[in-house]
């Protein structure tokens, strides 16, 4: 896959070199919004930019070398262009976690937080919750399908969820992070008879989530999994840093451990067996390039502590 990357990033060369002009122009404070409606899951957090030593520039994944945020058409005629800057999302945390994710809650125990195991309680929460909530979080099951039926998380389809108000969004504009298979990706809703782009991701963002965290790939792999309590553990420990410039930063990381995209595994050794050890390799840089943020990318997340007393503290941690 990586491979595949580098050549489409290649033919890119026209693209790159405007990114790189901009790059040059605003430095380190370069905030790029990737706004895709083509509903090819275009890997753009990879896309391959080459150096310029002129400019000072590092080549690199675009994700890895500028803080980026996606944006995707919202189909809601009260909300147009790109997303509104709307400051940080703060207060506590409500989450729904499937019993195979139970583990995800121990992120949360510094924080004020409220955890379902059940999804008709925690919508019901999503709705009636009095308490200010900065970050509403579901660790789950999803399902992907060529047509929007085909879209779940947790045991609610699309369609089910999109009926749901979720009022708290809109009041208190929560960041969303969905930590669940396929949960960034988007379908095509011309079967239904409009054309759009239907995903969890237009749906969080229409209800009035400040941000949507999600995922463009598969979950299910236990290190998979811990890589998204990681990611979720950073934002949160960061409260005044822009979600967009701590996702950068856990994959520079990432891309550290990995070594030089100059010299990637092959896929199977000369002896005809698969490179496991190599594979592991791509496979833990692509996890963590696969979480992806749609908002705007100011955004930050500021969480509600809970002291030792388990009381609850001023501010995030």
């Amino acid at each position: 896959m990586l491979r595949g990357i580098r050549l489409w990033s290649d033919n890119q060369y026209e693209l790159a070199g405007w990114v790189n002009r901009i790059r040059a122009r605003h430095g380190d404070d370069l905030r790029l919004v990737v706004w895709d409606d083509t509903g090819y899951d275009l890997p753009w957090e990879l896309l391959l930019l080459p150096g310029d030593a002129a400019a000072g520039l590092a080549g690199g994944p675009l994700g890895a070398v500028i803080a980026v945020a996606r944006w995707t058409t919202v189909r809601d005629l009260s909300q147009g262009g790109l997303p509104a800057e709307t400051g940080d999302c703060h207060g506590r945390v409500l989450g729904y976690l499937h019993q195979d994710m139970a583990d995800d809650g121990r992120v949360f125990t510094s924080y004020a937080h409220r955890l379902h195991r059940r999804m008709t309680p925690f919508l019901s929460d999503l709705d009636t919750q009095d308490d200010r909530t900065g970050l509403v979080y579901l660790g789950c099951h999803g399902t992907y399908g060529e047509a929007v039926p085909g879209l779940t998380l947790g045991d609610r389809t699309w369609a089910e969820l999109n009926g749901e108000s979720m009022s708290v969004l809109r009041r208190d504009g929560s960041l969303v992070c969905l930590n669940a298979c396929d949960s960034g990706r988007f379908v095509d809703n011309r079967a239904q008879g409009e054309e759009a782009l239907r995903g969890f991701a237009e749906l969080f963002l229409r209800k009035g989530a400040g941000g949507c965290i999600v995922s463009s790939g598969k979950v299910g792999d236990l290190e998979a999994r811990a890589m998204a309590r990681r990611l979720v553990r950073e934002v949160a420990e960061h409260p005044r840093r822009p979600v967009v410039r701590t996702l950068r930063d856990f994959r520079v990381r990432a891309l550290e451990e990995f070594g030089s995209l100059a010299e990637l595994p092959r896929v199977r050794n000369d002896d005809g067996q698969v490179d496991v050890v190599g594979q592991k390799r791509v496979l833990r840089l692509l996890y963590a390039f696969m979480f992806h943020y749609y908002g705007h990318p100011g955004t930050a997340l500021r969480l509600t502590a809970v002291d030792a007393l388990g009381t609850e503290g001023g501010g995030g941690r």
